[in-house]
């Protein structure tokens, strides 16, 4: 019996000759008579594969076709496609040589397109730091002084928090106004600790009739943070009604019920109940394997069980996963190798192996990584910048550093690293890391325990 699951993808081209496959669109049976002493059958199924996830789609191409036919592929989505989700896979599988052309594309549409102006200026100061967004932005608005997106835009780059203020203000009182600057401001309040009055700016933004996968992230992470869990749950399980088998959603769900109510138990039968109901559907082994495997891994993380936590996590090959599981463990070096691999320019990545080879005792590890942490952040946000810039400092000062607009969910890795960096200041940075450290999952326990709680 021979059941590997090989397949070819047909992709880029308008005709195909295929050969007459034995079932074509429909479902193979499961049990196939063949003649007394015959070792090996082979029959070949044409499918059209319904609602994939893009990044599978592409990493698939990628790896049976080759990055060029990946490539292709990512162009010809983008040509009438401009969304976020195209968005975060061409983020993923282009090369830096290809991305600029990619995001030309459409970059002087109109209305313009401002989560497209995003992630172009996301992946440009990654990639090519030395160049002059804000320069270019500021062309931009001055061709075009009333436009509130340029504005907006603008203002996401300039290092001067009051010039980014005003450029907010005009923004919305543009005519048209661009209520993406509500995001801005619910950033900045989030940035600084102030999780009600951020979760009040995304609601505008909600009002307003913005609607994104990052909005209803950090909108999220802020109700969590001024707790409020118990309404963000009740959000998620209205989307989870109309998406019952969306593992992603179904994960943020137990991670939001156990932040509601820190009952492990709760987080459990979510998971059984997923995992029951996914079960019925009979789908591929690999596909059941992973749902049991994410979802495992989160409910163990969430009872302190970290050692199940890395045992799940393992069994998964994405690099993503592996990094957790290495580092969970203990073991930095594997860590390291996935990371360097997978994520160089990660700075997250780094400060995390910073915090474990520090408290492991990996002196020279440590520094490794903490001054690839430096490098990346020079390339990153103009506040990443900033902060990269004050630590080539022997002790510097460590309310510049408090106070960078850096996402919560990077600002207490950062936070915490500052304070096992600098010990006398440790005083400083440690009540902020353990404040920003609301978020139950992964690195919540590594964090958790190198800031003394």
């Amino acid at each position: 019996k021979n059941t590997d699951q090989n397949f070819a993808l047909f992709v880029n081209k308008d005709s195909y000759f295929i050969d007459k496959p034995d079932f074509v669109l429909e479902v193979a049976p499961e049990r196939i008579d063949v003649p007394s002493g015959t070792t090996r059958v082979i029959k070949h199924r044409l499918q059209n594969i319904a609602n994939p996830e893009l990044p599978w789609v592409l990493d698939q191409i990628k790896e049976k076709a080759g990055y060029p036919a990946a490539r292709e592929y990512t162009m010809n989505l983008a040509a009438r496609r401009t969304d976020e989700d195209l968005l975060r896979a061409a983020f993923l599988t282009l090369k830096p040589a290809d991305v600029l052309e990619f995001f030309k594309l459409h970059l002087d549409d109109r209305p313009v397109l401002v989560e497209w102006h995003r992630y172009y200026q996301q992946r440009m100061s990654q990639l090519f730091p030395n160049r002059d967004l804000v320069g270019e932005y500021r062309a931009r608005l001055a061709s075009d002084p009333g436009n509130g997106a340029y504005c907006y835009l603008l203002g996401r780059l300039v290092p001067d928090h009051d010039e980014e203020s005003a450029l907010w203000k005009r923004a919305l009182a543009a005519n048209p106004p661009c209520y993406h600057a509500y995001n801005g401001i619910a950033f900045d309040a989030m940035c600084a600790g102030n999780f009600e009055e951020a979760v009040a700016f995304y609601d505008e933004a909600l009002k307003s009739g913005l609607s994104s996968t990052a909005l209803t992230h950090y909108r999220r992470q802020a109700m969590i943070a001024a707790g409020r869990a118990f309404q963000a749950l009740a959000e998620i399980d209205s989307e989870r009604k109309a998406n019952p088998m969306d593992l992603n959603l179904a994960e943020e769900e137990i991670n939001v019920a156990f932040a509601a109510s820190h009952n492990v138990d709760d987080a459990m039968k979510l998971r059984d109940d997923y995992l029951t109901a996914y079960r019925k559907l009979r789908p591929p082994a690999e596909y059941l394997h992973n749902a049991e495997s994410v979802l495992g891994a989160a409910v163990a993380y969430l009872a302190g069980d970290e050692a199940g936590y890395a045992r799940d996590l393992s069994s998964l090959a994405y690099p993503f996963y592996q990094f957790r599981a290495a580092l969970t463990t203990g073991d930095t070096a594997r860590a390291a190798s996935v990371s360097d691999k997978n994520s160089p320019d990660d700075v997250d990545a780094n400060l995390l192996l910073y915090i474990a080879a520090k408290r492991s005792g990996a002196a020279d590890l440590a520094e490794a990584h903490f001054s690839a942490a430096l490098k990346a952040m020079a390339r990153g946000t103009p506040d990443e910048r900033a902060v990269a810039t004050l630590l080539e400092s022997e002790r510097p000062d460590p309310t510049p550093i408090c106070d960078a607009r850096i996402e919560a969910e990077s600002k207490r890795i950062l936070l915490t690293a500052m304070g096992i960096r600098f010990p006398a200041d440790k005083d400083t940075y440690f009540p902020l890391a353990r404040k920003f450290n609301f978020n139950p999952q992964f690195p919540h326990l590594l964090l958790q325990a190198a800031t003394g709680t």
